[in-house]
């Protein structure tokens, strides 16, 4: 009975070594799937967050050559020239044809000429020789 009870306890020990040694290899296997995971989520994070920086990077970069290229560049001077030219026929009055009394008028003063054509119609002949007259009369100088 001895023999029985001592091969019992052996089968016994056996066993709880068995059952320990699977639940380690259980919880360690566990343990580098979690590892895993978990390293697997920090270079996700990182990749992410890289490609952020990436991205943000290259935007700011593409924003500042265009804020470069339209605000800080110097304007070209046929550029600003044509401009002054433009600006100068558009605001004053100019002989065209002084033999003919063809003058150039400010854009304005015509648009107002037009607004008053079309409020009095029959009035407008009268009114458009006004100012050519008034001009004569004072002498007026061409530019």
């Amino acid at each position: 009975m001895r023999q029985t009870n001592a091969s019992a306890a052996v089968e016994q020990d056996l066993l709880e070594v068995a059952l320990t040694h699977e639940r380690l290899t259980r919880a360690r296997v566990h343990s580098q799937r979690l590892g895993g995971l978990v390293w697997t989520g920090i270079a996700t994070l990182l990749g992410v967050s890289l490609s952020l920086l990436i991205v943000n990077e290259i935007f700011y970069w593409t924003l500042r050559g265009e804020i470069q290229k339209k605000r800080l560049v110097p304007t070209n001077a046929i550029l600003t020239t044509t401009r002054a030219r433009e600006q100068s026929l558009l605001t004053q009055y100019q002989w065209i044809k002084k033999s003919d009394g063809i003058v150039r008028i400010p854009v304005k003063r015509a648009a107002n000429l037009v607004i008053a054509e079309y409020a009095h119609p029959a009035s407008s002949a009268s009114a458009a020789t006004l100012p050519s007259q008034n001009a004569k009369a004072a002498g007026a100088v061409s530019p």
